[in-house]
């Protein structure tokens, strides 16, 4: 189950912002199918594809690929705050998990904080991120069966704290004693009846808070470049909308007539109970021909229906 930063990262981006719901994610995956079926289908995989080739996207996956990896920049960040953190225990020992953990605790959608200034949102984020930190690493104290067991502890303790994060906000003074209790409760078969070390949980939540925040405003300002990339993409597009996407297959995908200029056509009349022969070269020229060969089905129905309509 990813993290809604983990679903981006992912290429999962309509849970995010994409207007058409990333309709060529199906369509290459379904075309990827398709192609091993038969080599017959490969000139209408093709025909369909082409429509998404200025798309960043990963062809056999559909995945966009763009280029901002959120969890890294955040790292970048960090350390671009304070380049001792590189050396970090927790940091060095977890990596990317540590991100993802904690981007649990972030909320859709993301949002910015714009009644500080940068100086004020560095500071108060790298002061409560440190204190994240440190709290998180009193859990390494407890004598754990496997490394990991102590990142389990602490998505257990961000997925609570989101429970509590109404009462949090309205500066509720018993959330603390709830969110250490329940986290008790639900990591009891991971520590059995020992203490947890001496962690300062409500330092840990105040901290843990300010950190939500920011790296909701952090990813807010990280999407907004990739959101311009795709609406760039999108302008460039032919098929940007789902009904776009069903004229197109209607077009590519449907039965159809192929006329030459010898083809007969025969119009019938339900009224009279009778049929017309028509020889189509006596209705259209060469290149009209070709333009209705492109047509739908339907529509070279229409289009013949007309003519035939006029010429009686």
């Amino acid at each position: 189950m990813y993290t809604n930063i983990g679903n981006y990262n992912n290429g999962l981006q309509p849970t995010l912002f994409d207007a058409i719901n990333d309709i060529h994610h199906l369509l290459l995956s379904v075309f990827y199918y398709v192609e091993d079926q038969s080599k017959e289908f490969d000139v209408l995989s093709g025909r369909i594809m082409y429509h998404f080739k200025n798309l960043p996207v990963l062809r056999k996956k559909g995945w966009k690929q763009l280029p901002v990896d959120l969890i890294e920049n955040m790292f970048d960040y960090i350390y671009s705050l304070d380049p001792e953190l590189e050396n970090n225990k927790i940091i060095k020992e977890f990596e990317l998990d540590l991100i993802d953990v904690l981007c649990y605790s972030v909320k859709l959608p993301w949002s910015p904080i714009e009644d500080k200034n940068k100086e004020e949102i560095d500071r108060e984020f790298i002061e409560a991120f440190k204190v994240v930190l440190n709290e998180f690493e009193k859990f390494d104290d407890i004598d754990l069966v496997h490394d990991f067991d102590s990142l389990y502890i602490l998505r257990e303790f961000v997925g609570i704290f989101d429970k509590y994060r109404v009462d949090i906000e309205r500066g509720d003074k018993n959330v603390y004693k709830n969110i250490e209790k329940d986290l008790r409760n639900d990591v009891s078969f991971l520590v059995g009846k020992k203490d947890f070390p001496n962690i300062k949980f409500e330092s840990l939540i105040k901290s843990l808070y300010i950190v939500s925040r920011h790296l909701s405003s952090f990813f807010y300002y990280n999407v907004k470049e990739n959101v311009e990339v795709i609406n760039e993409c999108y302008l460039k597009t032919a098929i940007n909308s789902p009904i776009k996407m069903y004229e197109n297959l209607r077009r590519n995908v449907a039965i159809r007539n192929r006329f030459t200029n010898n083809s007969i056509i025969y119009f019938m009349d339900n009224d009279k109970e009778g049929r017309t022969r028509v020889k189509i070269s006596d209705i259209l020229n060469e290149k009209e021909i070709e333009i209705l060969n492109n047509k739908s089905m339907k529509e070279q129905e229409f289009i013949l229906k007309s003519l035939y309509d006029k010429k009686i």
